[in-house]
Formats: structure tokens, sequence, C-alpha cells
């Protein structure tokens, strides 16, 4: 019992320090394996190895593990990665549909709304895979009360701030970098850029791809026919969706040599078992 602790704890370590490599060899391995993985490890060490995953790999991870366990998975992971996968497998099978719905229903709020925004829009649009989640505030701070809030946020980097009004309508943007450099007791509305290069949360990704905006910009708001802010693109995000999902590339020689180090620490077998993991009972 201590040594399959042990070997669960190494595990972790490896997924959460790894997760590129880890990648790499979970993708090699039958999905009953991955769910084998999920049910021996903290679902929260095994996020980062997911989202590098393919929507089709997700898919069939989602299919065959248990409910409770799926919305914790779901929760943790970027609202764009679950979109994506949902549309996946609500094109594969419509009846999907009422399934996934009734998994948001059992989400934290906080998690289901970017999501639900981002399902709103058709497939291909830019409002299907934008960052739902923008940095925004209104136009009656200080650049002091900006930097404050500025600090509190985690996990959300921006280059830029988004300035709105009461109805969320946007009114113009500036680059974090300004603001440090700022007098602290400046208004936003005062370094601002106004009336600031959108684009629209309906459009067409290829069309947006090729707009002369990114000429000034590698991030654009995004905003619906009434011009009340909705999410954040890049123009690297677009690039990486018409090209397909994105995914380690096991070229890439600092990853294949971390992976084949650990591999050969864990003695992993890159043949679908785990069993130096402690996945093979039998040992």
């Amino acid at each position: 019992m201590a040594t399959q602790i042990a070997r669960h704890k190494l595990i972790s370590r490896y997924l959460v320090d790894h997760p590129e490599s880890a990648s790499l060899i979970l993708m090699k391995t039958q999905t009953s394996g991955i769910v084998d993985i999920l049910n021996k490890v903290p679902t929260q060490h095994l996020t980062n190895c997911l989202s590098l995953f393919p929507v089709s790999v997700l898919a069939e991870i989602f299919n065959n593990i248990e409910e409770k366990q799926l919305v914790e998975i779901m929760e943790q992971l970027s609202p764009n990665k679950i979109a994506a996968t949902a549309r996946f497998l609500i094109q594969g099978d419509p009846s999907r549909k009422v399934k996934m719905e009734s998994l948001f229903l059992k989400m934290k709020k906080e998690c289901v709304i970017p999501l639900k925004k981002l399902l709103t829009f058709l497939d291909h649009s830019v409002g299907s895979i934008m960052n739902p989640i923008p940095f925004s505030v209104r136009e009656n701070i200080t650049v002091k009360e900006l930097l404050k809030l500025l600090r509190k946020k985690k996990n959300r980097y921006s280059r830029y701030v988004y300035v709105v009004d009461g109805d969320e309508c946007l009114l113009g943007v500036l680059p974090f970098k300004d603001a440090f450099y700022c007098e602290k007791e400046s208004m936003v509305s005062e370094l601002m850029t106004s009336n600031p290069t959108s684009l629209k949360a309906e459009r067409n990704m290829r069309e947006a791809f090729a707009d002369s905006k990114w000429k000034e910009w590698d991030s654009l708001p995004v905003t619906d026919s009434k011009n009340r802010l909705l999410g954040v693109i890049r123009r690297k995000a677009i690039e990486e969706a018409l090209s397909g999902t994105k995914v380690p590339d096991s070229s890439n020689t600092e990853i294949v040599k971390a992976g084949a180090a650990i591999g050969e620490v864990l003695q992993i077998a890159v043949t679908g078992t785990f069993s130096a993991l402690g996945l093979d009972e039998r040992k």
C-alpha cells in the first residue's frame, strides 16, 4: 500500500512538472489507461496534460469517466477547451447536447458563464474561440485603482485593459505597460485609446485572420452588434484554430529528452502500459 501511494505521488509530480512530455506519453496510451490514471491521482494534477490533448482524445475520455469526475475536470480546464470538446461531441451525436446541458447545471456558476458565452456562437466564428473573460474596467477609475485590480487577477494575463461603460459597451483600450509609467492619480479615460478597433463575434475566423487590423495589435477585443465587450482574441489563436488543434510537437528535442529521461526513471513503456506507475495492480 505504501509503495502504491509513493508511486501515485511520483506520477502526480511528473504530471505537474512535465505536462508536455507527459501528454506525449499519455496520448500513446489506451483511453482506459488515462481513465485509470484519473482514478489514482488528483484531477488537478492532470489538468495541464489534458489541456494539451486534441478535442477528439478529450471527447473519448469524457465518454468513459463518471459524471462527478467529468464535472471536476470541466471546472478546471479552460472554457475554450471545454467548449471545443462539447462541440465535437455534439457534432458526432446531437443527443449529447442534453447530456452536456445537464453537466453545466452541476458546474460552478463562474465556470459555466464563459462556457455558455462561447457556445452561443457558430463554429468557425470569432466568438466561438475568443477568450470569454476579458480584463475590463469602468472609465471613471484611476491608474492606481487599475493596478490594484490587476494585482487581484490571477491567471488572466492580457496585454491590454479594456474600458467599458455601465452597459459593458467598449469605450477604449489601454496597454498595461503604459499604466505602469503613468501618474497613479491619472484617470484611465484620459490615457486610453478611444473607439478602439474590434472584431464582431459573429465574424468568420478566416476573414478575421486576414483583416488589416492586426498590423497595430496582436490581440483585439470582441464585441456584439451593440458594441458590448464579449471577449478578446489573439491572432495566434485564430491561426491555431484554422490549422487544427494544437498538440505537443514530438519532434521538439527538449520535450523528447525530458520524456525519455522521465520514462527511463519510471520505466514507462510508451506502448500503452504504465505498469511501473502503479497502473498494473499485479505488480
